[in-house]
């Protein structure tokens, strides 16, 4: 029996540091690392209801474990969007430069963001909404990412999902590359948009495999 059994003056205390020190075990949790159980959400509600008997803290503290799960850190989705749009631009630079044309590609489509709220504006504006439009849209699709890498913990078949949307948004860039190379950009279009969104995608999701290797054993599980 426990020593703070048998003890009977225990103070209450000493009652709640014993759950605080056990709630991570019981669940599921590896203290220091990121691998969870399959039943983590389950394991969870269990040990919130056992925080609600022992200590309320306990229970609001694993409530925003939770949260945590589902809801990933903003600096790793701001590494991970970054990542790919950093990759995405200097490839654009790069192949604008190799044809003897710097920045045209850039140019060309900031000039299609920022012709709706500024006509006329000069070429070094249409490269800074280029650039802004960019890095926003792939934080965006980092953390889309994330989101469901969180939610795959306890969820595998969210991956499965995730496949299907990945492949459609290839086609649509398909698609949007081959508008492109019939107008201005022409056969620059392929190399610059298209190879560059290749990249860019190589690029964040290597970045979230890197640092979520349990991904391997999730896709095992996705169709399950």
């Amino acid at each position: 029996m426990s020593p703070i059994r048998n003890w009977p003056d225990a103070p209450a205390s000493i009652e709640r540091i014993r759950f605080s020190v056990m709630a991570p075990a019981r669940c599921g949790i590896t203290l220091g690392s990121l691998e969870y159980n399959d039943e983590v959400r389950s394991s969870i509600s269990s040990c919130e209801l056992a925080g609600r008997g022992s200590d309320m803290t306990s229970g609001s503290a694993i409530r925003d474990l939770h949260a945590r799960l589902v809801r990933p850190p903003s600096h790793e989705r701001l590494r991970a969007g970054l990542l790919g749009a950093a990759v995405v631009w200097l490839w654009v630079f790069a192949s604008d430069l190799a044809s003897g044309m710097p920045l045209r590609t850039a140019t060309f489509l900031g000039r299609g963001v920022i012709s709706l709220a500024a006509p006329g504006a000069p070429e070094w504006a249409s490269v800074v909404a280029f650039t802004i439009v960019h890095c926003g849209l792939w934080t965006l699709v980092a953390t889309l990412l994330l989101v469901a890498v969180h939610v795959a913990r306890s969820t595998p078949q969210v991956l499965m999902f995730v496949i299907v949307v990945f492949i459609l948004l290839q086609l649509a860039i398909t698609a949007l590359t081959m508008a492109l190379s019939q107008g201005t950009l022409g056969v620059l279009a392929w190399r610059s948009v298209f190879v560059g969104n290749a990249l860019g995608w190589a690029a964040t999701l290597w970045y979230i495999i890197r640092w979520h290797p349990e991904l391997r054993s999730e896709f095992a599980h996705s169709e399950d």
